[in-house]
């Protein structure tokens, strides 16, 4: 099933690709400065075929990003792929140029944070605003909470302030609050250390 879903997932992009060229060649050049799309990627693990030996199920990592339109008036686009990041970029680009958009048409990307993405977003939208999502920001706060406090409800407080902050805008507020528990408290993992998280 996997490999005839392969085959054919390869026929209708190109045949999407295609499609989308025709279409930008259709459209006029105006075009690429009116949209203003979002564009989020990031990455996603599935299981795949056993293997014949071990017969334990192998773990892909597909990478997935989509195009949007947050007035939701322009159609949405998809690219999703077992690419390593440099394929996957220039698929990505592919699309973007076959949608008759370029960087100018974006108004940010959003990313959960692994450096593949910023790369990505460095080296085909520059200038585009990079944003990290709430959801890894939150997951990540939560993680280096719990390895400065463990089973503390201090943890859950100071990370709920800097949800807080998060929400309300109080970027100044958020990233003073972290360069202080930089400063005063270190892990034993350093996957979880304050440090990281500042850079992170």
């Amino acid at each position: 099933v996997e490999r005839i879903a392969k085959q054919h997932g390869r026929v209708l992009e190109e045949r999407q690709t295609d499609s989308s060229r025709q279409e930008a060649k259709a459209r006029p050049k105006s075009a690429k400065r009116a949209a203003k799309y979002c564009l989020a990627i990031d990455g996603v693990m599935i299981a795949g075929l056993p293997d014949a030996d071990t017969h334990c199920v192998n773990w892909h990592e597909v990478k997935l990003a989509t195009g949007f339109d947050p007035r939701q008036l322009q159609q949405p686009f998809y690219v999703a792929g077992r690419d390593n990041a440099e394929d996957f970029g220039t698929r990505l680009w592919g699309q973007i140029e076959g949608h008759g958009l370029d960087e100018r048409s974006f108004l940010e990307m959003l990313g959960d944070g692994a450096p593949w993405i910023w790369n990505l977003a460095d080296a085909y939208l520059p200038g585009v605003p990079q944003l990290l999502d709430f959801y890894h920001a939150a997951e990540h706060l939560y993680a280096t909470a719990e390895a400065v406090w463990p089973e503390s409800a201090i943890a859950k407080r100071w990370w709920q302030q800097r949800l807080d902050q998060l929400r309300c805008g109080q970027e100044a507020n958020f990233f003073a609050a972290l360069q202080l528990l930089a400063k005063r408290h270190r892990t034993q993992d350093p996957a979880v250390s304050p440090q990281r998280l500042l850079k992170y």
